[in-house]
C-alpha cells in the first residue's frame, strides 16, 4: 500500500510557500499538458525553488488572477508584469505581477534522467522561437503519432 496522498496543487500551495520561504525545495508530480512536450502529466516531476533572479524562458509556478496555479514559461519581463505561457499552448496567459511567483523551477526529472536549469532555460529559448509555428508543429506530431505505426505496420506487412 502506497503512502502517497494525491492533493491539489491549491491545497499544497501553503505548504510550498512555507518549505520555499525558509530554503528549501520542493519536488512534485506534474498534472497537466500545458507543458508537454517538455513535461508530461504524471510521469515527470519538478524541483521548485524560491523564486530569485527570475528570467526570461524560466519555467515558474505562480498564481493567476482567478485564483488558480499554474507552472508556465516566462516569455517575457516588464518592470510591473510578467508574461507567460505553457509549453502546449498558442495563447499567452493573462500577464501576473512577479509576486505572483510562488517558486521557480531548477529541475525536472523523467525516470532517472534529470534536466537542469542552464537546460531548461535553453530549451525555452528554442520551443518559444518556433512559437509561430507551434500549432503546426502540433498537428504534425499528432498526425506521425496517429499514422506512422500504421504506416510501418502496412510496410512491413507487405514483405511477409
Amino acid at each position: 500500500m502506497s503512502n502517497t496522498h494525491r492533493k491539489s496543487i491549491g491545497d499544497m500551495v501553503p505548504v510550498i510557500d512555507e518549505v520555499i520561504s525558509a530554503g528549501g525545495n520542493v519536488r512534485l508530480d506534474v498534472k497537466g499538458n500545458s507543458m508537454w512536450p517538455l513535461l508530461r502529466s504524471e510521469i515527470d516531476s519538478v524541483l521548485l525553488k524560491k523564486p530569485t533572479d527570475i528570467k526570461k524562458y524560466d519555467v515558474v509556478l505562480f498564481k493567476r488572477t482567478d485564483g488558480s496555479f499554474a507552472l508556465h514559461r516566462i516569455v517575457k519581463i516588464t518592470n510591473s508584469s510578467l508574461t507567460t505561457v505553457g509549453d502546449n499552448q498558442y495563447i499567452f496567459d493573462q500577464t501576473v505581477t512577479p509576486d505572483a511567483v510562488i517558486a521557480k523551477a531548477v529541475e525536472f526529472q523523467r525516470g532517472k534522467r534529470r534536466i537542469g536549469e542552464k537546460n531548461i532555460r535553453l530549451f525555452g529559448v528554442l520551443w518559444v522561437a518556433l512559437f509561430p509555428l507551434r500549432r503546426l508543429l502540433r498537428k504534425g506530431l499528432s498526425w506521425i503519432k496517429n499514422h506512422l505505426p500504421v504506416c510501418i505496420r502496412s510496410f512491413v506487412n507487405k514483405f511477409r
